[in-house]
């Protein structure tokens, strides 16, 4: 037997042009030789360190490095930070005065008074709710906690935003701010997390002055120029975005309910029909009999009700037995 002479193991059922024996008729398909020419194809990434905050990025892939160093400059005009060079040094700074207050509960918790309840690694950033996670700190030292968090977090943009948003959220709870510190992080807040992507806001941004609008027919949605919305409007398109959903939802909502209603219709001939004949066996039998006959499982009260409500014959007994003579 012939094994392939491709590397692969298997045996060789082809005799190839060059003399060689090959698993596959084509040499490409031979698992060794495709597996040879990934491992040639994928490249190592290589990094380089950012000069501002001392990451690793890889400048291999892209323009990721022109990228994040295009970022790092415009980090600068930060008013609440120092250059960016600095920026590292602030942060190990930051981080020890976080982690002493952490520590300090720790070993001396909060038994009296006012505490507020605090993750330790925040939530939005991976944290659980586990005690081992979780600390009572009063309510400046909760306060302080987060605005360590937001300038700790400032090399990582995701983050960044997430401390804002917290910080801001803890700040609606009846606090108040100094006013230079609430003007920074408002600012800031605005800036990351309330306008747009591209933070176009107002004329600049690429929305300003268009309308949303559908057709319901061909089940389109464009956002549409001041200038040319007659024209569409003369087409039959409507004000709106994705109009036809809420037109098939209202549909649906509509068959729904007569479909219930028909259920409804059903149950109450079904029952009418049932108690009817109940009440007739009732008026002949008598009651003990009544329930050997029928097995009904409920009390003669709840059968007196419901023969007033189903039952078109039904007469009130006043007191006089029903059944047979005896």
């Amino acid at each position: 037997m012939n094994l392939c002479s491709y590397g692969c193991g298997q045996e060789g059922k082809y005799l190839l042009k060059n003399g060689k024996y090959s698993c596959c008729e084509s040499y490409k398909k031979c698992p060794a030789v495709i597996k040879r020419n990934k491992e040639g194809q994928q490249k190592t990434k290589q990094f380089k360190e950012c000069p501002y905050c001392h990451k690793l990025i890889s400048y291999h892939i892209g323009n990721q490095y022109q990228l994040h160093i295009k970022s790092c400059t415009y980090d600068k005009n930060k008013t609440m930070y120092k250059a960016i060079g600095d920026i590292n040094k602030d942060i190990k700074r930051w981080q020890n005065w976080y982690n002493k207050i952490i520590e300090k509960r720790k070993l001396n918790p909060v038994l009296e008074g006012y505490k507020e309840k605090h993750h330790i690694i925040p939530k939005s950033l991976g944290g659980s709710n586990d005690k081992s996670n979780l600390i009572y700190l009063t309510a400046k030292e909760h306060y302080i906690c987060h605005l360590l968090l937001v300038r700790i977090t400032q090399n990582d943009k995701i983050a960044y935003k997430k401390m804002l948003c917290a910080l801001f959220k803890l700040g609606n709870c009846n606090r108040h701010y100094n006013s230079n510190t609430y003007k920074i992080y408002r600012e800031e807040y605005i800036k990351n997390c309330c306008i747009g992507h591209h933070n176009q806001d107002g004329e600049k941004n690429s929305a300003w002055g268009k309308h949303w609008m559908s057709n319901i027919e061909l089940k389109i949605s464009k956002m549409i120029k001041p200038e040319s919305i007659d024209q569409y409007l003369q087409e039959g398109w409507v004000f709106g975005n994705k109009v036809w959903l809420n037109n098939e939802k209202k549909q649906k909502q509509q068959k729904e309910k007569v479909i219930k209603q028909d259920l409804k219709k059903k149950e109450l001939i079904n029952k009418k029909q049932l108690y009817t004949d109940y009440y007739k066996i009732y008026c002949e039998e008598g009651w003990l009999r009544f329930k050997e006959i029928t097995k009904y499982k409920y009390s003669k009260q709840n059968f007196v009700m419901q023969c007033k409500k189903y039952v078109d014959e039904f007469i009130p007994q006043n007191g006089k037995k029903r059944g047979k003579k005896i």
